[in-house]
């Protein structure tokens, strides 16, 4: 038998009275001082704390009482405070999770308690009643808790869930670093002996009594919630891809000609296989990847997902253009969605939560022309330029010295409207979404003495920048309109403004790097913002 702490706090304390309320607890301490370490005497304390709802699938032997016990040590001490639960107690309860541990920290105003406490599990126990072959088995969880109060009840949730294996024991319990008070209760009923009242000390796992001369714990304010995962909170999201919203038939990999945008028809699922006391209906966000490189991310909110149900969507990831910049015509890529459910919900199999099918891309049987026919190489790229069916081509324009843009020719069009301004390019046009041959020519004219050029930058801000859903824009002067350009010059979206302030919406735009042409009078402006 291990060398016993005795029940003497600083080896002086003979006798002490107790009283509380009504209730009375006589208590006599024999003044021996038989070992290195000692412990306070037991003290008695009406419980003014809301007690902790005590629902069947809440494990303890602690009886709900206003009554409970404390411990503690006249020096630092670790020690484990266990409840013991056998296989046969478990039987109600196999394949279920235990998912919260509770237990009660206790504290007296004229001796305060300091300690640290962390959670602890343990499976395929075994209890023959003797300290020297008593063990709690394999150490399932440990967690270190924050954020005590003492004389409250503590509750936390695991960090990873325990399942109940109905086939061995599980011993769930606190362990304790004690240096100053009483820093673990217990209740005040009969004990469960072996079961409710089990401790850790020194190595050694046994009855209190074993380790602490005339110990008298009952049982310890610990508790466990098993649940067999219905409780609201929890969810599987899984997402799916599908043909179309019709059939729906179940799909693993698809064909993109060349030329067509990449579009995707996915379902996102609650897949939860036991019965929902709730249905989900909150926001998920879903993040599109191609070949683990992310290139969309949108947000689904407010749709409720009933147990074993989802909802379809169609999203376009990719025009024509950004296929074949990217590379990727002719090509065979993986495509995968990732979906997230919002922070409070416990997502019991997160291992579905991505999916992914092989996408391959379509190579290019024909090629267009664009002919350039201006021969001052004021246009790059110049002269004959080959361009894929749905691609975009942008060209560069740099007046000669002295001269200015007049008109702009698109296959004999004038699209001098078009023109734009990029930071660091310059004057440029754009063929978007080429389907046939074209030709471009630019004609020019003498520029003024003082020529107009780009207004300064200064006056004009657009915040936030990076921006999520919003874009606002302000002037020293009227904006008559802005148009909005992805990173390869085309036109995605054109807003008439009268005023010097723009509020725009672009939640619907994806994620990239844009430029903004603003239009004041006959000037233009061009500012870059990054859209998420």
């Amino acid at each position: 038998m291990p060398e016993k702490m005795n029940l003497l706090y600083f080896c002086r304390h003979k006798t002490q009275i107790i009283m509380k309320k009504t209730h009375r607890l006589l208590l006599f301490v024999i003044a021996l001082c038989m070992g290195s370490l000692s412990a306070q005497v037991t003290r008695n304390v009406d419980f003014q704390a809301p007690l902790p709802d005590r629902s069947s699938n809440w494990l303890s032997w602690a009886s709900n009482t206003n009554i409970y016990h404390m411990i503690g040590f006249n020096e630092t001490t670790e020690y484990y405070a266990m409840q013991r639960f056998a296989a046969s107690d478990l039987t109600p309860y196999n394949g279920q999770r235990l998912t919260k541990v509770r237990f009660l920290p206790s504290n007296v105003a004229e001796d305060p308690t300091s300690a640290a406490y962390s959670i602890v599990v343990y499976t395929g126990g075994s209890y023959t009643g003797s300290y020297a072959t008593n063990s709690p088995g394999t150490l399932a969880c440990i967690q270190t808790v924050t954020d005590i109060t003492y004389g409250q009840w503590k509750t936390v949730t695991l960090n990873t869930p325990v399942t109940i294996n109905a086939s061995q024991e599980l011993w769930i319990g606190v362990k304790v670093t004690a240096y100053a008070g009483y820093a673990m209760s217990h209740d005040d009923a009969t004990p469960v002996s072996g079961k409710g009242n089990l401790m850790g000390y020194n190595g050694s796992w046994g009855l209190p009594d074993d380790f602490l001369t005339g110990a008298d714990v009952h049982n310890w304010n610990v508790a466990g919630l098993v649940t067999d995962g219905n409780e609201e909170a929890n969810i599987d999201l899984s997402v799916h891809f599908i043909n179309n919203g019709t059939d729906q038939d179940a799909i693993t990999s698809m064909e993109v000609p060349a030329g067509q945008p990449f579009k995707t028809v996915f379902v996102i699922r609650n897949e939860r296989s036991s019965q929902a006391t709730s249905d989900y209906t909150d926001t998920i966000f879903i993040r599109g990847y191609m070949d683990d490189d992310p290139i969309s991310s949108r947000i689904l909110a407010n749709d409720t997902l009933a147990l074993g149900r989802g909802v379809w969507l169609t999203a376009t990831e990719m025009n024509a253009s950004s296929i074949f910049n990217a590379g990727y015509c002719g090509t065979t890529r993986t495509f995968c969605y990732e979906v997230q459910s919002t922070a409070g919900w416990n997502d019991t199999d997160p291992t579905n939560n991505r999916g992914c099918i092989s996408v391959t891309f379509g190579a290019y049987e024909t090629i267009y022309h664009i002919t350039v026919l201006n021969e001052d190489s004021t246009i790059t790229p110049c002269c004959v330029v080959d361009a894929y069916p749905g691609s975009s081509q942008r060209f560069v324009i740099t007046p000669p010295e002295g001269k200015r843009i007049a008109q702009a020719l698109a296959d004999g069009a004038d699209v001098t409207a078009n023109i734009h301004t990029l930071i660091n390019v310059g004057k440029t046009y754009t063929f978007n979404n080429i389907q046939s041959d074209h030709t471009f020519q630019v004609l020019y004219e003498d520029a003024p003495e003082t020529p107009v050029g780009e207004i300064e930058l200064t006056g004009i801000s657009i915040f936030p920048n990076p921006a999520t859903d919003r874009l606002d824009i302000t002037a020293e002067s009227a904006i008559q309109e802005v148009r909005i350009f992805d990173c390869t010059g085309q036109l995605v979206r054109t807003y008439p403004q009268t005023a010097n302030h723009a509020s725009l919406e672009i939640s619907d735009l994806q994620s990239g790097i844009y430029f903004v042409n603003l239009y004041i009078g006959n000037q233009v402006a061009t500012k870059r913002f990054v859209k998420l």
